[in-house]
């Protein structure tokens, strides 16, 4: 229960942070993506099912939030996610480096993403070399982002209970004794 209460109001404070904040004109009037960097925290923590979640509810507050047609992030969001989840497993999920090259990564492809449905559906057209300076912009700005918001919903699960480490480190020790026979 607690999973989606420490969602649903990140969610809500990371949109309205990310509305609020300025885009950069030197970066293509990209915003800091923090509603992306929450869908990263639930692809690199949490199993797909609830990185799901918070990639849809994420991609729709974002829409609601922009002049952008109602479901368009959702879907950028949750490629993003499902990409990152490939890799929880192989990756030191508390790793700064880990949360900022996931950051920059799914920064710059949700950014793509997003300008490819719209180009497609007639909705937009913004000159490469804008695109181009967005693209780089969301990726820094991820890389930059994802780190502390990945840092503060870790400490605000563990503060609630969601995430408890001695059960963490039980789990995977029956995931490698199963995969080890």
């Amino acid at each position: 229960m607690m999973t989606w209460v420490v969602m649903l109001g990140a969610i809500v404070a990371a949109g309205v942070l990310q509305t609020e904040l300025p885009g950069f004109a030197w970066l293509g009037q990209a915003k800091p993506p923090v509603l992306l960097a929450i869908v990263l925290y639930y692809a690199l923590q949490r199993t797909r099912p609830v990185m799901a979640t918070a990639a849809v509810a994420a991609g729709l507050m974002q829409d609601a939030l922009s002049p952008l047609p109602l479901g368009a992030s959702a879907g950028g969001f949750l490629l993003a996610g499902w990409y990152v989840s490939r890799f929880r497993k192989v990756v030191l999920t508390e790793s700064v480096l880990t949360q900022g090259f996931f950051g920059l990564v799914t920064g710059m492809a949700v950014t793509l993403v997003l300008y490819v449905m719209l180009v497609l559906e007639s909705r937009i057209g913004i000159p490469v070399g804008r695109l181009i300076l967005k693209t780089l912009g969301n990726g820094i700005l991820g890389m930059l982002v994802a780190p502390p918001v990945c840092w503060l919903l870790n400490r605000l699960d563990r503060m609630v209970g969601n995430i408890v480490l001695g059960a963490e480190v039980e789990e995977a020790i029956d995931e490698f004794e199963e995969a080890t026979g």
